[in-house]
């Protein structure tokens, strides 16, 4: 997961760490992707508490770390009000458990309209990749919201 996240990670140049690899020839691919897109990348692999509050907690301040690290989005012309506010509350962990819930359950599917919207298939089956599987899944609680999209 961590290579995707540097391979489309916008605040960094990882053009290096490919070099060599057979996505480093897919020219028209990486001019495209790489390095072009905010990545929020969360590993809950140490996020542990006695309470539920305590890992909540946890949680919230990984939240919190990745919205300081991509702050530059909160004042972008591009992003709605609404999202900047809530982007606000989250960097600040000020956001209610309301609008945890409602980010959780709805992110999911927002990104993968956003993956149909923007045509990011297009590219891999371009380069030779025959099927592509597109997974979403968010977790809240004990609730679980997954999606499943088969790219053909």
């Amino acid at each position: 997961m961590s290579m995707l996240k540097t391979f489309f990670e916008i605040t960094a140049n990882h053009r290096v760490l490919f070099d060599g690899l057979a996505i480093s020839q897919e020219h028209s691919l990486c001019q495209m992707y790489m390095n072009q897109y905010p990545v929020i990348f969360l590993s809950l692999k140490n996020v542990q508490g006695r309470t539920f509050a305590d890992a909540l907690g946890r949680i919230a301040s990984l939240i919190a770390f990745e919205c300081i690290r991509l702050s530059f989005l909160a004042s972008n012309s591009k992003i709605d009000r609404d999202l900047q506010f809530e982007f606000a509350a989250l960097k600040s962990q000020t956001a209610t458990q309301r609008q945890l819930e409602k980010d959780i359950s709805t992110k999911c599917h927002e990104a993968m309209t956003q993956i149909d919207e923007k045509n990011y298939k297009d590219a891999f089956l371009g380069s030779g990749i025959k099927q592509i599987r597109l997974y979403g899944i968010t977790f809240w609680k004990k609730t679980c919201v997954a999606e499943h999209v088969p790219f053909q």
